[in-house]
């Protein structure tokens, strides 16, 4: 298989397109797509730059040029804060109000959160969207950034956290640990120790 053509059958089967739907999206052959990805034909310019657009990438992705290193690394200055909807303030076990607020909430120096996406550039789909959660003592996160059907994966960098699922189960992971939630649904991200906590979430699909 030539390299367009692996580069082809992975960005392909990574948006979930079927062969027939990427044929029909650039106007040629089923036949044609799958002898490209075998490497037996050679594409035209402007059939390449079809592909190119029907998947949502850029030519120099598909034909195998480098690829910039902003596509493949995401610094820590240019995370994007997300700024969630405010929620109702939680209260504790014994019923009482807890006061927090959430990336762009009120009161100063109360329990409070932030979320952080890794903004990798140049793919407009992706199969996973990671952020960074940081989460102050007694703070937890309502507001997820995510409300589609999903897969989840967290992985503590520090502190620990306790993800809540609908039912009422309760999760604690320290740092080091990780959890993947498959058939679970979270309902929050809280911290009940007495130390800030950051973890790494990836979801799948991204949206």
């Amino acid at each position: 298989m030539s390299d367009i053509g692996a580069r082809l059958r992975r960005l392909r089967e990574n948006r979930r397109m079927s062969v027939k739907d990427l044929a029909a999206a650039v106007g040629v052959s089923r036949s044609f797509i799958y002898q490209l990805e075998r490497g037996e034909v050679s594409p035209s310019y402007s059939t390449l730059r079809g592909i190119a657009a029907a998947l949502g990438t850029a030519l120099p992705v598909l034909v195998g040029d480098e690829v910039p290193e902003e596509w493949l690394v995401a610094r820590r200055e240019s995370r994007r804060r997300l700024v969630l909807p405010a929620t109702e303030a939680p209260r504790a076990r014994n019923g009482a109000l807890r006061s927090r607020r959430g990336a762009g909430g009120p009161a100063t120096g109360a329990p409070s959160w932030r979320a952080e996406l890794l903004a990798f550039l140049g793919h407009r789909n992706r199969r996973m969207q990671p952020i960074v959660v940081h989460v102050d003592p007694g703070a937890r996160l309502d507001a997820l950034p995510f409300e589609h059907e999903r897969e989840d994966l967290f992985f503590v960098l520090s502190g620990e956290v306790v993800l809540v699922l609908r039912g009422g189960r309760d999760i604690r992971l320290r740092e080091g640990d990780a959890a993947y939630l498959l058939l679970e649904t979270l309902e929050t991200v809280e911290n009940r120790s007495d130390g800030a906590a950051s973890c790494l979430w990836v979801a799948s699909p991204a949206e």
